[in-house]
């Protein structure tokens, strides 16, 4: 708001200077506080990418792990400085390798129903009932020895 405006109004020069100083103040104020939040903002949104591009699974997960340096600035091509070593080391040790893509699911072994299907007496393929599936396992464990 500018001085000559306010005088317009009929203020006088000493309190329309006042309010346009005034005024001043609180937009610098509103657009450090904007360019602060954009800021974070776009350090956010690197982190994201590069997550994205890493592989993650869960984004929201790997993020918690990653800890930026509050005075970290983004480089002209988009990259926050220690990042890519951070989601390096997340990838490498056994116990956060699982949030990225490329690692190999654990193999789990047990009972698998669609095992136990045995030809009924039409040529139809039915399921065995578990205790059926147990004693024809016991069985062939039997005939084994």
């Amino acid at each position: 708001m500018k001085q000559e405006y306010l005088q317009e109004l009929g203020l006088s020069p000493e309190t329309a200077g006042q309010i346009a100083a005034e005024f001043a103040r609180e937009l610098d104020q509103a657009r450090g506080e904007w360019e602060t939040a954009l800021a974070n903002e776009r350090k956010e949104g690197a982190v994201q990418i590069a997550l994205a591009q890493a592989g993650a699974k869960n984004l929201k997960a790997a993020r918690a792990l990653v800890t930026l340096d509050p005075d970290a600035a983004l480089s002209p091509d988009g990259t926050l400085p220690g990042l890519a070593e951070q989601i390096e080391a997340l990838k490498s040790q056994e116990s956060t390798a699982f949030l990225f893509a490329g690692t190999q699911a654990p193999q789990l072994t047990g009972f698998r129903p669609a095992e136990g299907l045995s030809p009924g007496e039409d040529g139809s393929h039915e399921a065995l009932t578990l205790a059926q599936a147990i004693e024809q396992s016991m069985q062939s464990t039997d005939d084994d020895e």
